[in-house]
């Protein structure tokens, strides 16, 4: 009988430590955020959801030609994503 209580107490402060350390339902999160996930064929893709943003400044141009240049560099690109996102989609 001592025997096996001595046992006991000897073993006690081993089955109280590993019990300490085990994991919770839902540990918070340190240094980091929660994002969405897709589950797709199986796997998880997490995804953030960003705001839009629109870079504007107000550019100075030397020249009227450096000008022209410009708006006809904004016209193609925007008419070249116009053609592109119909096909994309």
């Amino acid at each position: 009988m001592a025997k096996k209580v001595l046992i006991l107490f000897l073993f006690l402060p081993l089955l109280v430590w590993a019990q300490a350390n085990a994991p919770t339902e839902r540990d918070p999160v340190l240094n980091g955020f929660f994002v969405h996930s897709v589950i797709y064929e199986g796997d998880t893709i997490p995804y953030a959801v960003l705001p839009s943003v629109t870079c504007v400044t107000n550019r100075v141009f030397k020249t009227n030609r450096q000008y022209q240049a410009w708006n006809r560099l904004k016209y193609n690109v925007k008419k070249s994503i116009s053609l592109c996102y119909p096909r994309c989609s």
